[in-house]
């Protein structure tokens, strides 16, 4: 009983001394939170299970699928995603792509098609007045 009293005892001097570091170590430690938390079997809400359930993996491909799937070569691919041209990670130092990196270098490699040119009012296309305009110019 004497060595209670005793710890007592200069657990009250600390207290005095230095009251928000006793206040924080009666904290109970993060091991101690955990065991009484999991003790419990306190049950998830319905809202907070359903939104961890619907979370998605990526499926995450190396450089030789990658460059399978976008038809490219492994070096030419290397150097696209070494100067960021496409999106993409390194994982252990080698390169990899998601699914969605993949589609979305699909979505920078295409281009959009330019629109048509007007009608000329002569019926002619640019070429063809290019040509009348070049042989005009010889015959004249």
């Amino acid at each position: 009983m004497q060595r209670f009293s005793v710890r007592a005892a200069r657990l009250d001097t600390h207290v005095k001394k230095f009251p928000l570091t006793v206040a924080l170590a009666r904290q109970p430690s993060y091991s101690e939170s955990m065991s009484t938390s999991m003790s419990r079997h306190d049950p998830v809400d319905p809202a907070t299970r359903a939104q961890l359930l619907s979370v998605k993996i990526p499926i995450i491909y190396d450089l030789a699928e990658a460059a399978r799937i976008l038809g490219l070569s492994e070096s030419y691919l290397r150097s696209k995603l070494r100067d960021r041209t496409f999106a993409g990670m390194k994982r252990a130092g080698r390169w990899a792509m998601t699914e969605a990196q993949i589609e979305g270098a699909i979505e920078s490699m295409c281009i959009q098609a330019r629109p048509a040119d007007p009608p000329s009012p002569s019926g002619l296309s640019r070429q063809s007045r290019y040509g009348r305009r070049l042989h005009q110019q010889r015959g004249a």
